[in-house]
């Protein structure tokens, strides 16, 4: 229903009729103008003060109507959490995949955005799994980064090592080495840090054998058959970073979708063959009791199902339209599949 003032005398006239009805019964006992005040507030944007106005009578006066109508049933007021309306699909993802968890947060246009969204719930879900003891894990990448940025400090467990999940990699605009985010991790849960000062990818068999066994990089790797819980990201095939893709090009497999703390993986979460990494094994990660996956943006649909297949993670952060786009290659709905 549309609010028409009508002509200047009109309104007087009905303004001044309207007064006398409402103070002369009470307002529970006049549905017919509970109606209109409600339509004219929640349809028609007017404030309190100019429905008081416009019918003559006090704001509170007002305010009571409105109480009435909603207690009468005729105006119903909806707040939808978040957290609610994606436990649906956050359900639909854990039993699809084998899950132990899935945090799906809102989706917006800026990728950047996504980002940080989705760091900062599994920032707020990360803190609450750490416990006494706890070998940490930390792989590398942007979202894993920023995760750690957003983390607060905390002080409820004891005993904590933290190390990287993988060696370094030439620096690619906007990233930060694993040794850096692992260091600001342990700082921020006051841990032990471990670092691992080798690069990701070796040419040579033999050095890479010679590395693994220089003691201050033995020290880092041997704590992998210990992690216990391990943050993670999830990359897809990055035109952006000419050195990575120079490796997918020279891999022996041309199925590549995802990489993976380091390693490559085809769509069906099997790791590709390829030079040799120093990283973590998949089968190393699988014994973690938590491993906590963040990546967002559906451009990294197809690397996550290829993960979510690999059963190499039991928790996965990501956002609305990504989670719907994996689901979507999963059931055969969408492209790549």
């Amino acid at each position: 229903m549309k609010f028409h003032r009508g002509g200047a005398r009109t309104g007087v006239l009905k303004a001044t009729t309207r007064k006398r009805k409402v103070l002369s019964q009470s307002p529970e006992d006049d549905t017919e103008f509970l109606f209109t005040v409600s339509q004219m507030y929640y349809i028609e944007g007017k404030t309190q003060r100019e429905i008081a106005d416009y019918f003559g009578i006090s704001r509170p006066l007002v305010s009571q109507l409105l109480a009435a109508a909603r207690a009468q049933g005729l105006v119903r007021v909806t707040v939808v959490d978040p957290a609610t309306r994606f436990k649906g699909l956050e359900d639909e993802m854990c039993s699809c995949f084998s899950l132990r968890r899935c945090k799906v947060t809102p989706s917006v246009p800026d990728p950047e955005r996504v980002r940080m969204r989705v760091a900062y719930a599994a920032a707020c879900l990360f803190e609450d799994l750490i416990q006494n003891g706890d070998v940490i894990g930390v792989g590398p990448g942007r979202s894993v980064s920023a995760t750690v940025d957003l983390l607060n400090e905390l002080r409820h467990a004891t005993g904590l090592k933290v190390v990287p999940l993988a060696g370094g990699t030439p620096h690619v605009a906007g990233s930060r080495q694993v040794n850096e985010v692992a260091r600001d991790l342990a700082a921020k849960i006051h841990a032990e840090c471990f670092l691992l000062n080798a690069p990701l990818y070796v040419d040579d068999p033999s050095i890479a054998r010679l590395l693994m066994t220089d003691p201050s990089i033995a020290r880092s790797t041997e704590l992998w058959d210990r992690i216990s819980c391990a943050l993670v990201g999830i990359g897809a095939l990055d035109a952006e970073d000419p050195y990575f893709m120079a490796r997918v090009r020279a891999s022996e497999s041309q199925e590549i979708v995802a990489d993976f703390c380091g390693r490559f993986f085809t769509q069906d979460g099997q790791e590709a063959g390829g030079k040799f990494v120093v990283a973590i094994e998949p089968h190393q990660l699988r014994k973690a009791r938590e491993v906590v996956a963040v990546a967002g943006g559906v451009s990294k649909a197809r690397a996550i199902r290829a993960i979510l297949r690999g059963k190499l993670i039991t928790t996965l952060v990501t956002d609305e339209d990504t989670a719907r786009a994996v689901l979507g290659l999963e059931d055969g709905r969408g492209a790549g599949t």
